[in-house]
């Protein structure tokens, strides 16, 4: 009993450990400028440098706000780009709403096109998973199977021949979400 309440004590420390926004090495290192371009570059919030505070609190450090605000806002920069939207979006996610008003538009719009070609990937995906069942299912019946298990394959046929179809479609459509204009 003992050692299982040690065993989950300790795994809890280390889970915990592992939820902390920083480690104490970085708090000890001072690095403030470089953790918020770092923070700015992903897109992170700016209410993130509180649970820095809490963090290093935890051995005595406080972070340089000053510097990590400074270093946020130029990893912003970064961040803010259309083509990092696209990227973003590409990789299935939303823009953070971190970025300058006046940008916001033209960020949103890149966000979205990247968010189109994830989806109809996403959708490409799921077919050619269908299709590749589809032909181990016709690949499963002989030749020499009953006439109801041939005008199964040939039904299996057509339905893979119909979503081949669509899979054309998607491949053309997601083209035009391919790259995201400069």
């Amino acid at each position: 009993m003992l050692f299982r309440c040690l065993f989950f004590a300790t795994g809890a420390t280390v889970f915990l450990a592992a939820c902390e926004p920083i480690s104490e090495d970085a708090c000890r290192a001072g690095d403030w400028r470089g953790i918020g371009i770092a923070d700015g570059a992903a897109g992170r919030a700016p209410d993130r440098i509180n649970a820095y505070h809490e963090t290093c609190a935890k051995i005595g450090i406080t972070p340089d706000a000053r510097a990590w605000r400074a270093g946020r806002t130029e990893g912003l920069k970064r961040y803010c780009t259309p083509q990092n939207a696209y990227k973003i979006g590409r990789n299935g996610n939303r823009l953070a709403p971190y970025c300058p008003a006046g940008e916001r538009d033209a960020l949103s719009r890149a966000n979205v096109t990247g968010l189109q070609y994830h989806e109809l990937s996403t959708q490409i995906g799921q077919l050619s998973a269908q299709v590749n069942d589809l032909n181990s299912q016709i690949r499963n019946i002989s030749d020499f199977a009953s006439d109801e298990e041939l005008r199964d394959r040939r039904q299996l046929r057509r339905e893979r021949a119909r979503i081949e179809d669509r899979l054309r479609a998607l491949r053309f459509e997601r083209i035009q979400y391919s790259d995201y204009p400069v």
